[in-house]
């Protein structure tokens, strides 16, 4: 016999015929691996990786916000400018996009400055990111009803 340790459902099943499962220190339950998933599984876990926008995606993003900012006015500012908290809310607005608010203000990930302002290009790069990502919670919503998102 021997006893593996490890966080990894899908290394249990390629290496042992049976699993344990041990919570508080205690043995909660034993048997194989198609067993436990039938039994306590609930659905499936998924990981997924979204790859990085380049510099000119960005940056078009950015003169396409700067524009929807600016209106038919033209404006002496570019796509590396800052951007104010009331500005981002009237871009938000702006996309029929008003549920980002509260989601930019809790992303940790965003550098504000001490006045409330982000560079437009970083906001660009965020826009981008959150499209792609309410997309792909927009199919697996249709496709697969009930889902917990995990960041």
């Amino acid at each position: 016999s021997l006893i593996l340790t490890t966080h990894s459902m899908e290394e249990c099943e390629a290496l042992c015929t049976r699993i344990g499962i041990m919570v508080g220190g205690m043995l909660r339950c034993l048997g194989s691996g198609q067993r436990l998933r039938s039994k306590y599984g609930h659905g499936y876990q998924i990981e997924v990786g979204l790859v990085n926008f380049s510099p000119e995606q960005i940056e078009e993003k950015a003169s396409q916000l700067l524009a929807l900012l600016s209106g038919p006015t033209p404006s002496t500012r570019n796509a590396y400018t800052d951007v104010s908290t009331a500005e981002i809310e009237r871009i938000f607005n702006l996309l029929g996009k008003d549920e980002w608010s509260p989601r930019l203000l809790a992303d940790s990930s965003m550098i504000f400055d001490k006045s409330g302002s982000i560079s437009l290009m970083a906001l660009a790069a965020w826009c981008l990111l959150e499209d792609k990502m309410d997309a792909l919670l927009g199919f697996f919503s249709s496709h697969f009803g009930h889902l917990q998102v995990r960041e």
